[in-house]
């Protein structure tokens, strides 16, 4: 850990933000000076020179002493009367809003900002899809520029929906975040990562908690919430210091925890983050829909956490797991309750296992999307049990290992593709999404012909058996018309690989199209 290059480049980053904000200032005081009479213009100056001297801990710079001093301020523009901006009517920069909103999010961010910088009009028209869902605030830098946007029209703040920043390890960078925080009180939605580089101190204190409980308390519109840590890696007992326990009490005892998590709809907790695990799932209610939980956070310290939090929400929609499961038999508890409830299931590792996966998939009512990852192994009879599953529901699935006692041979590779094919079959209709394996077996002409009635396949992995043949994988090109994301292996086989190179080409320019309409996420 290089924590007093940590602190430089942090440090760094804020002069470079103060020196910024100053030339701002210097602009908003002369645009004063040369209108006096305009009220907006001379409220903004106050405002700015009261953000610099008073809000932000910048060092000291040299600021033009007429600027800052003549208040109000400079002299009288001879022909202000004549500078007084002429407006169209209202549909037409409706109109021109409209047709910006349609850009890519890149080129709509600037262009927004640019209208809004021309007329109050525009302003007034183009702020609200400039500050709804900001750029996410991932540099010091940009955390004061934003925090400067809000103090200088406070109205601003009414305005943002959805907050994203980085959290770094310094008391004003902390501070920083609450005021933004305070500034902006109808968020929704807010992610938070804790670090930018593994540099970064991973220690956790006390200080750290109190400022996110601050935060939480800040939020009380909050429903979906995104955490993460992008720090050095610490093992469990150093990352607080001397400090564990009284963090775990901190967060047992401090109800701004309790309230927070009693408010979500969303959580997500990645990276380090076994302190705020404890401080949030204990208090979860019915209004939880989605969870998601990183693979380096650790469940051990309470083995049915899963059983548990099912009373708290029973109507949990979205399940994704990507740490270890201690037993198969929480989690089928916890399926239990959600048996009417739950959509998507992801899980990564279970330990003891036993064939849980079908005693889940049995139960399962409403079950769409499941996803098993290369560390959770269900069994033969797992997969014959999701092959059996009543029909028409499924819309992705996705296995990525087995547990197959001893070798593949040709009985136990033949059950596996009869279960295979029979459960594309029973849910050709709704299925788009397949992935099943293909490092560890190969699939004949039988999921060749379940593949056919998958009128809505969009994405296919599996590897095939030698009696597949290049007639076979191109009649999927009629037969699967939105089907577009395959293995190399179709390339090689088939005789028009240049059209499953038109259709891979196709989905890729399409989701770059819709990746460019948002904004960048730490998510």
């Amino acid at each position: 850990m290089d924590d007093g290059g940590a602190r430089k480049r942090l440090a760094k980053e804020t002069r470079r933000a103060a020196i910024e904000i100053a030339d701002l200032f210097k602009v908003i005081t002369v645009r004063a000076i040369r209108y006096p009479k305009d009220e907006e213009a001379q409220q903004r100056a106050r405002l700015a020179l009261g953000f610099y001297n008073d809000v932000a801990p910048f060092p000291q710079l040299v600021i033009d002493e007429i600027s800052a001093k003549r208040l109000p301020f400079g002299y009288a523009t001879k022909n202000y009367a004549a500078l007084r901006p002429r407006y169209l009517p209202t549909e037409i920069y409706e109109a021109i809003i409209a047709h910006v909103l349609e850009f890519t999010y890149f080129v709509r961010q600037r262009t927004l900002v640019s209208l809004s910088a021309s007329s109050k009009r525009l302003r007034y028209l183009a702020e609200p899809h400039l500050y709804r869902r900001p750029r996410g605030a991932h540099s010091i830098e940009r955390q004061w520029r934003f925090m400067f946007s809000l103090y200088l029209e406070p109205q601003r703040g009414h305005l943002v929906q959805s907050l994203e920043f980085g959290w770094f390890p310094r008391p004003d960078n902390s501070k920083l975040l609450i005021d933004i925080v305070h500034a902006c009180p109808n968020v929704r939605e807010l992610q938070i990562q804790r670090g930018s580089r593994l540099s970064d101190v991973g220690l956790t204190t006390r200080e750290d908690v109190n400022v996110l409980a601050t935060i939480f308390a800040a939020s009380p519109r909050v429903t979906h919430f995104w955490y993460s840590t992008f720090t050095e890696w610490l093992p469990e007992a150093d990352r607080y210091g001397n400090e564990q326990q009284v963090i775990y009490e901190l967060c047992a005892v401090d109800d701004r925890f309790a309230k927070f998590a009693a408010q979500l709809q969303d959580l997500a907790l990645h990276g380090q983050v076994n302190w705020l695990v404890r401080a949030l799932l204990h208090h979860t209610s019915p209004t939880l829909k989605s969870l998601t939980l990183g693979q380096d956070i650790d469940l051990g310290f309470r083995p049915q956490l899963l059983s548990s939090l099912s009373l708290r929400s029973p109507h949990l929609e979205t399940l994704e797991i990507r740490c270890i499961i201690a037993t198969g038999e929480d989690l089928i508890k916890a399926c239990n309750k959600w048996t009417k409830s739950l959509r998507a299931l992801h899980v990564y590792d279970i330990e003891f296992s036993n064939g849980c996966i079908g005693d889940i998939i049995k139960i399962m009512e409403v079950l769409e999307n499941l996803h098993l990852g290369y560390a959770c192994v269900p069994s033969l009879g797992d997969l014959e049990a999701i092959a059996q599953s009543p029909p028409q529901r499924f819309k992705s699935i996705s296995v990525h290992d087995m547990n197959i006692p001893g070798p593949i041979d040709h009985t136990s590779a033949d059950r596996i593709e009869r279960a295979i094919a029979s459960l594309m079959l029973s849910h050709s209709s709704t299925l788009t999404n397949v992935n099943f394996i293909p490092h560890m077996f190969k699939l004949g002409k039988r999921m060749i012909v379940s593949c056919k009635q998958m009128v809505n396949l969009e994405e296919l992995y599996v590897a095939f058996s030698s009696d597949v043949t290049a007639a076979d994988v191109d009649s999927l090109l009629e037969s699967c018309p939105k089907l577009c994301s395959v293995p190399r292996q179709f390339h090689e086989l088939s005789l028009q690989p240049e059209k499953w190179k038109e259709r891979e080409v196709a989905e890729e320019r399409e989701f770059n199209a819709e990746y460019e309409m948002l904004p960048p996420s730490l998510g």
